[in-house]
């Protein structure tokens, strides 16, 4: 083969000069012959005249052959052009030189050398001669190459990229390396137990389609053998070593001869897959493959290792999103140094904040409820480890609680670091604490307000009176100033003073007994008073402190108002009022409706000398207490009337009525309220809410009992129930969340009552009941309710603390039980002592029962 085109055929070979074959005889030529090394010398043009036999031993080649430019048949084409272009510009410069490529071998299998040549000068500085070595390469090659597919290897690890990516990089690495190897890597499942195709890019799909199996199967060939032994296994030839017939016959079928295999272990010494080389001739791997096996597995392990961590951070973060989110909690950090702020996704869904925005202490201010801004930054800037507190969150949402748990992360050295902690979202705990504030503080003002009226009822004889008793009970339970009633007058259009209460007085005008007398003119609409008296749905607040004076419906939604006066109430007795109020420094009233038979009769006007804003609990208060003004209103009407045995008869049925249904209804409603505390101190929100709605019906239910005794109807109860289903009802509803157990029988055939007769009946139950349940601590309370022909019996007995008779002093309650079993024709026996319980019969002749009840 010639070097270019300036090279003649004569010039291609050339024999060695006798000169040169002369002195290599003897002891030199067998040095050079022998050393481990390939020599060559050439002349000044270049051409080979000299080869060692190391050099034709590995070639194949003979001196003749290769001599001259001979030698070029021994180079691999894809290298030979790069190879005499450098070699000519060696000879051009007359310089030491060297150079890589590879050398093909006898065996037809091409390594890689190290070219070197170094010029010889005779004494004139005339070139005479070229001396060289080819040094084997291959093995440091080799290991570059490793060295390099490693480190390619470990920064797609860095990377983070896929398994699959990683594995395939892998295998082609090595087959880069070693050429005619194919290289497969399987992996282990979840389960530990069979193997899966991990990468081959080199192998057909139908080869790896079938390469995988359980680790206990020898069908499935070495590589399932090397996962369940645990070591190498090595295939010299498929046809005479393979046992399994499966793998020999799917190997053979795609031309592989070969199968040197090893399992792939974890830090842990846990098999995580197996790591394989193929050949096509039947063989052992080299030395060089065999560290190649061993580095190669190294790093499909720690790829493997790395993607399981990254699979089992991406689980444990996307479990503790889902917990943050099923929790309402979410986390964050704050770098002291850089300022730099980091949310997790449930901290930007609780602030409400677009993922997309990098979180800062600008935006966090801008998050905080002006009043709690101090608060947040003062407790991150406190030096003690751990901080908890509450504060709000202003939302487009409204309103957001959150409790902040966290610590303060310091260095080595002491120095603060980095804030570290977590949001919870507590508006819904926030809310139910409200709420049951707000019911405790309704149903406690109302029971107060009862308990107060009672006394006045059964102590005050003067209507007037009363009146004053229950408006003061309003004003002191409002922390108002004053208080006043007023009527509508049907044949004026217009509202009358009735009474009004202040400094602790009770002023009644005159103009009551004689109402002016003036023709009905047909009122005009007003924004705020016409839907006032039309449905009686809002309170009306008044704020006299503006110019002039305006109104707006309490009903939520905080309006500037209207002005106060129109055609509905345009009244020189209201105008002169409204000016005296302001004269005493009043700024707000708060104006609730007065309803008698669901139809609003009238107002009552709470007073205050401050600008006020109500809370829901508030305006219910007021809303129930209302009713007791109406009673007592009423009474006031009946008294004037008459002052005699219809007043005493009317003030007792009332007084009883009172007490059996609101006293008796609200004790129901604070021991739904206590049961909500209790559940609510054992964190059952869900309980929290449950009691709290039961509360609320029953003081619904009181207050509908209250509207009825008012037009003395029957009770509700019966009028939709039996007795028996009322008395077993009832026992249910005042104890539904309390630990008492109430049991009820009947026995005989139920035969119909006077109405009076079951009314009283009813409220007999309803008084012991409430007596077990807030006083006697009792477990179980007994209804028996017996029909006969000739009496009707009811027993009521429960396992409390019990009294001693003969200490015993009759309250309202006990009297109001007697007064209605005398009413009736009825006997009373009562069974009682301190440890024993309490039993209350009550025997009622059938012959003896009234027609009508009292």
């Amino acid at each position: 083969m010639k070097s270019d085109a300036h090279l003649g055929d004569d010039e291609s070979k050339a024999e060695p000069s006798p000169e040169m074959a002369g002195a290599l005889e003897g002891p030199f030529r067998l040095a050079i012959d022998t050393i481990p090394g390939l020599v060559w010398s050439a002349l000044p043009d270049g051409r080979i005249d000299f080869l060692n036999q190391r050099w034709r031993d590995y070639t194949g080649m003979t001196l003749a052959e290769a001599c001259g430019w001979g030698w070029q048949a021994a180079i691999p084409p894809e290298d030979l052009a790069g190879l005499l272009e450098y070699w000519k510009a060696v000879l051009a410069s007359g310089a030491p030189g060297e150079t890589e490529a590879r050398l093909r071998g006898a065996d037809g299998v091409d390594r890689w050398f190290l070219f070197r040549a170094v010029p010889l000068y005779d004494d004139q500085g005339k070139l005479i001669k070229w001396y060289g070595t080819n040094t084997d390469i291959q093995d440091r090659k080799e290991a570059e190459a490793l060295l390099a597919g490693e480190k390619r290897i470990l920064e797609m690890i860095s990377r983070w990229e896929p398994v699959p990516v990683l594995m395939e990089a892998l295998c082609r690495v090595v087959e880069e390396i070693s050429k005619g190897v194919y290289c497969s890597i399987l992996l282990m499942d979840e389960r530990g137990d069979r193997l899966k195709h991990g990468a081959a890019p080199s192998l057909p799909a139908s080869y790896t389609g079938q390469l995988k199996g359980l680790l206990d199967s020898y069908e499935a060939g070495p590589c399932a053998r090397a996962a369940s032994l645990m070591k190498p296994v090595i295939i010299a030839d498929v046809l005479v070593n393979e046992p399994s017939v499966f793998f020999r016959e799917l190997a053979v079928k795609h031309g592989l001869r070969a199968c040197w295999t090893t399992p792939v272990f974890s830090s842990g010494g846990k098999v995580l897959g197996t790591f394989a080389l193929y050949s096509l001739v039947p063989s052992l791997p080299s030395a060089q493959q065999e560290r190649m096996i061993g580095q190669m597995s190294h790093l499909a392990a720690v790829a493997i290792e790395r993607s399981q961590e990254q699979e089992k951070l991406k689980r444990s973060e996307a479990y503790l999103a889902r917990a943050q989110s099923l929790s309402s909690t979410g986390s964050f950090c704050w770098n002291v140094r850089t300022q730099e702020m980091v949310w997790s996704d449930e901290t930007y869904r609780i602030c409400e904040v677009d993922r997309s925005l990098t979180p800062t202490g600008e935006m966090t201010r801008d998050l905080i409820h002006p009043e709690d801004v101090e608060l947040f930054f003062q407790m991150l800037s406190r030096s003690e480890t751990d901080y908890r507190f509450e504060c709000r969150l202003r939302l487009p949402s409204g309103i957001k609680h959150i409790q902040v748990d966290g610590a303060a992360m310091r260095n080595e050295e002491g120095q603060l670091v980095e804030w570290i902690g977590n949001f919870m979202d507590i508006t819904a705990r926030k809310l139910a604490d409200e709420a049951l504030r707000a019911s405790e503080h309704l149903a406690r003002g109302q029971l107060n307000a009862l308990k107060k009226t009672l006394d006045a009822l059964s102590q005050e004889s003067e209507p007037d009176q009363f009146l004053a008793h229950v408006l003061g009970t309003l004003t002191e339970e409002m922390e108002a100033h004053s208080v006043s009633v007023w009527e509508m007058n049907p044949a004026l259009g217009q509202v009358e003073l009735v009474a009004n209460f202040e400094d602790s007085q009770i002023q009644l005008p005159t103009k009551l007994e004689q109402p002016r007398s003036r023709p009905a003119q047909e009122p005009r609409e007003h924004p705020v008073w016409t839907a006032f008296f039309r449905d009686g749905k809002h309170c009306v607040v008044g704020m006299l402190d503006a110019d002039p004076p305006r109104v707006r419906l309490e009903d939520g939604q905080n309006t500037d108002g209207h002005h106060w006066y129109g055609d509905q109430i345009s009244d020189p007795q209201v105008e002169a009022t409204i000016k005296r109020l302001a004269e005493l420094g009043i700024i707000t009233t708060l104006c609730v409706p007065l309803l008698l038979a669901g139809k609003v009769t009238g107002l009552v006007s709470i007073r205050f000398q401050q600008r006020r804003t109500f809370r829901r609990e508030e305006v219910e208060l007021t809303r129930a207490l209302t009713h007791h003004v109406m009673l007592a209103v009423y009474w006031m009407r009946l008294s004037r009337q008459s002052r005699e045995t219809a007043v005493v008869a009317e003030r007792n049925r009332m007084a009883r009525d009172i007490h059996d249904t609101l006293a008796q209804g609200f004790t129901g409603v604070i021991v739904q309220l206590e049961a909500a505390e209790d559940a609510k101190s054992k964190g059952l929100y869900d309980n929290v809410d449950h009691h709290i709605q039961r509360a609320r019906e029953l003081a619904r239910e009181s207050l509908k009992e209250a509207r009825r005794s008012v037009q003395a109807l029957r009770p509700q109860a019966l009028e939709e129930r039996s007795l028996p289903e009322a008395l077993e009802a009832q026992g249910t509803k005042m104890t539904f969340g309390t630990p008492m157990r109430v049991s009820f029988v009947l026995e005989g055939n139920p035969t119909p009552l006077p109405a009076g007769c079951e009314d009283n009946l009813l409220r007999i139950s309803q008084e012991a009941l409430t007596n077990a349940v807030r006083h006697a601590n009792a477990g179980e309370f007994g209804i028996r309710l017996a029909f006969t022909l000739q009496r009707i019996t009811l027993e009521l007995r429960d396992d409390g603390c019990g009294f001693d008779l003969a200490a015993k002093s009759d309250g309202f309650g006990l009297l109001g039980i007697r007064e209605r079993v005398e009413a009736m024709g009825g006997e009373l026996a009562l069974n009682s002592g301190p440890g024993h319980g309490t039993v209350l019969c009550i025997s009622l002749p059938v012959s003896k029962l009234p027609s009508t009840s009292p």
